[in-house]
Parts: structure tokens; sequence; C-alpha cells
């Protein structure tokens, strides 16, 4: 598991951003597999690449959303239709 966060070292601009200690977290990228040691230490690295490089398109979703969508134009979990089985 790897934070999606951009870490903060000093006075930048924060752009409105409430942060949770000196990092804005937005969530964690999750990776899991059924056998034991299944990743390397190449694959951590790798994970916690992802991971950063995934924290800017979504601080613009999440900016996008929370800014410019009225709450009631988000759909509930219940109001989103899917195809029967």
């Amino acid at each position: 598991m790897w934070p999606i966060r951009r870490l903060y070292t000093n006075d930048e601009d924060l752009q409105g951003v409430e942060l949770l200690d000196d990092q804005d977290l937005v969530g964690f990228l999750c990776l899991d597999s059924t056998r034991s040691n299944a990743f390397s230490d190449y694959d951590v690295d790798l994970g916690a690449a992802i991971a950063d490089a995934l924290y800017s398109p979504l601080r613009a979703y999440l900016f996008y959303e929370w800014e410019y969508l009225p709450d009631d134009d988000v759909a509930a979990p219940d109001m989103i239709q899917t195809s029967p089985a």
C-alpha cells in the first residue's frame, strides 16, 4: 500500500488544500496477491512511483468535483444503473 500524496517541505502555495501534517493525502494505491512474497524491491519502488504519478490527476479531479459540481449532480451508489447479470 502506497500513499497518493504530495509532501510539503516549506511554505509552498497550498492552493486551498487542507493538509494532514505536512502532506496532502488524496488516497492510497493498494495492490495484493494471493502468493506470498510476490513482490520484489523493484515492485515496491515501482508502486511508489505510480502512486506519485496518480497524485496530480486525482487532485485535479477531486478539486473539480468539489468546486464545480453541485451536490445533487453526484449520483449516490444506489442510483447508479448496472446491467443485469
